[in-house]
């Protein structure tokens, strides 16, 4: 953010990338869950450890692009709607 790195995943990335961030903390199975507004991103950049030429079809928002043959992954914006989770075909 602003040129800073804000956020580091370290994991192995061994299935496809699902959600960037999105969170409603209910656990109760309620119904009553809520939502969370939209929101987007600009100048959105990923940098791999190790050149995956797979990558680029992780994500099913934004389009992103490489010009280092896999290791920057960059897309100028990705956007997500509200989600309801009470409406449990928004989150599947």
């Amino acid at each position: 953010m602003s040129g800073k790195e804000i956020s580091k995943q370290t994991d192995a990335l061994d299935d496809p990338l699902l959600y960037i961030m999105s969170a409603d903390e209910c656990y109760t199975g309620s119904g009553t869950c809520g939502t969370v507004n939209a929101w987007d991103v600009s100048n959105f950049t990923v940098t791999l450890d190790k050149a995956d030429a797979k990558f680029g079809s992780t994500m099913t928002q934004g389009s992103l692009t490489t010009s280092d043959n896999g290791i920057t992954w960059t897309t100028d914006s990705i956007e997500n709607g509200t989600i309801d989770f009470d409406d449990s075909d928004e989150t599947m």
